[in-house]
């Protein structure tokens, strides 16, 4: 078995022949005495993998501000008394012990309380009071629809008007 080790000492490849018992092959002790051999082609781009500072940060978009405090307040009491207990506004809600049927419950009284074009997708795709609460926030500072636009097709807001009765109804 022949192992080409590169070395930064130039000289040649070193032959290792193992030992005579069949035990694991010699070190290379003249490139670096304990080190175990490198992989081929590993010496040929030494400085490109010296440690190379961090890339200095872009600037990025201003985050995203943060809910409005009393929305906030809302989202946080309608949970808390569905739960019966303080929820935590980071915690996701099925963590915080709410179901579906919780979730329904709730999509009617904050459709009722803050944003009348809330849906369940929306409370399931922001699983914390903090994101729905920062989701109704900028939904509420958002422009109007523009003119010229109606909002949903007849047969979509149909669509949705029958999906929240038969949800209201399995509610109870």
């Amino acid at each position: 078995m022949e192992l080409v080790v590169d070395g930064d000492t130039g000289e040649p490849p070193t032959r290792d022949v193992g030992s005579a018992a069949g035990g694991p092959p010699a070190r290379d002790v003249a490139s670096g005495a304990g080190r175990p051999p490198a992989m081929p082609g590993a010496g040929l781009h030494a400085a490109s993998q010296q440690e190379q500072p961090p890339a200095p940060a872009t600037s990025s978009p201003m985050p995203p501000p943060g809910p409005d405090p009393q929305v906030e307040r809302v989202v946080a009491r309608v949970f808390s008394e569905l739960l019966k207990t303080p929820v935590d506004v980071n915690t996701p809600f099925f963590r915080l012990g709410a179901s579906s049927l919780t979730m329904v419950l709730a999509h009617r009284t904050l459709r009722a309380e803050l944003d009348e074009e809330l849906t369940v997708v929306d409370m399931f795709a922001r699983p914390t009071v903090r994101e729905l609460a920062a989701f109704i926030t900028a939904r509420r500072q958002a422009p109007a629809t523009p003119p010229g636009q109606t909002g949903p097709a007849p047969d979509q807001a149909a669509a949705r008007r029958a999906a929240r009765a038969r949800a209201a109804e399995l509610a109870g």
